[in-house]
């Protein structure tokens, strides 16, 4: 038998006038060295996997036994896959083997996880490293579970009097981080997030200076054509797109800028993340890794600006802006809430330490009167 008496048989089940039996429609595992299928045409032999998959001629564990005891080649294998469409019969090709988690308490996890389902059951995911990476058969968040990605953005400006032995500070808080959800079928009626962090408000002391708020770290994100990235209100209602606020003529910390990875469609966006999981699945779940592979777009938000001093004490921190969510599933029944909100600004210790500016979605911290109380 050879390759093209089995590109013939596939032509016969792409055709629904024939009628193809279920014993010539499997392969034998025993005989799969004659298959190879090291051919020039993986489109055709991705439509041929997922055809007989769906037609219940093969199974899934059918085609992974013949890939592994022919000594398909690894980028032989990440071709047919690209070319595979993204769902639910590529989605659990990729999570052969993932276990089924279903929390019993608040738990974290970090980096690239792969599950067959992933069920929350009325508790919170911590969503650590950056990016996180979900890749999953079903992801349930039930009412009551929280899906947070943890604040990995970019570092927020401290608002601080180098010269204070005090080491009294406003320090800006992180940007919201990035979070990738990779499914067949996403269920949430809880919450899921990538907030930015909300700044520390002013401590308390005498320092002498003026000097001007730091500025936030940077933020990355991927944009598809027409997009844009929010900006946040400065202190005092100032907008300054996410940087610290002012104190009088003393100005706050710039918001960390946003670079961006631009897509031409959401289209391209999705091909992107999904050969990106593709890799992934290649190296770690069936250790094949490809020669060239795809990285996941590290994307996260950018850190607040610090409140600027005039004589007095130090300004509020910068809240961090927001982060970026990703949901790339064949399936989205979404009840609850999906947020990647800006951190609020802090607070000003008084008329002259101004309050930082929010991230990115997030209000600007304030100062307080004089003779007032913050």
């Amino acid at each position: 038998m050879s390759w093209l008496y089995w590109y013939t048989k596939y032509k016969q089940y792409r055709d629904p006038r024939r009628a193809v039996g279920n014993a010539m429609a499997r392969l034998d595992p025993a005989a799969a060295d004659v298959y190879k299928l090291k051919v020039p045409a993986p489109d055709d032999v991705a439509r041929f996997i997922t055809y007989t998959i769906q037609n219940n001629l093969m199974t899934i564990d059918d085609w992974l036994r013949i890939f592994n005891i022919s000594g398909v080649e690894a980028d032989v294998m990440q071709s047919i896959l690209y070319a595979m469409p993204f769902g639910k019969i590529l989605i659990s090709i990729l999570t052969y083997g993932a276990p089924s988690v279903t929390l019993n308490a608040y738990a974290t996890f970090s980096g690239i996880n792969f599950f067959n389902t992933l069920n929350l059951n009325g508790y919170t995911y911590i969503a650590d490293g950056q990016p996180h990476i979900i890749i999953a058969n079903e992801v349930n968040v039930p009412s009551g579970s929280k899906l947070i990605k943890t604040a990995t953005g970019g570092n927020g400006g401290v608002s601080f009097n180098p010269n204070d032995a005090w080491g009294i500070r406003g320090p800006g808080a992180l940007g919201g981080g990035g979070l990738i959800i990779i499914c067949s079928r996403l269920n949430n009626a809880g919450v899921i997030s990538a907030n930015g962090d909300n700044a520390v408000n002013a401590g308390s002391g005498n320092p002498s200076g003026t000097y001007s708020g730091g500025d936030g770290g940077s933020g990355v994100f991927a944009l598809v054509s027409g997009d844009a990235v929010g900006t946040g209100n400065g202190g005092n209602g100032r907008n300054n797109g996410g940087g610290g606020g002012y104190a009088y003529v003393i100005p706050g910390g710039r918001g960390g800028d946003s670079s961006t990875i631009l897509y031409a469609t959401y289209t391209d966006l999705a091909e992107s993340v999904k050969r990106a999981a593709i890799d992934r699945a290649l190296a770690v779940m069936f250790n094949k890794p490809p020669t060239n592979t795809t990285q996941f777009i590290n994307v996260y938000g950018s850190g607040g600006g610090g409140g600027g001093i005039y004589l007095s004490n130090t300004g509020g921190g910068g809240g961090g802006g927001g982060g970026e969510i990703i949901i790339l599933c064949e399936e989205f029944n979404n009840s609850g809430s999906v947020t990647a909100n800006g951190g609020n600004g802090g607070n000003g210790a008084d008329l002259y330490g101004n309050g930082g500016g929010g991230g990115g979605g997030g209000d600007g911290g304030y100062s307080c009167s004089i003779g007032g109380s913050c």
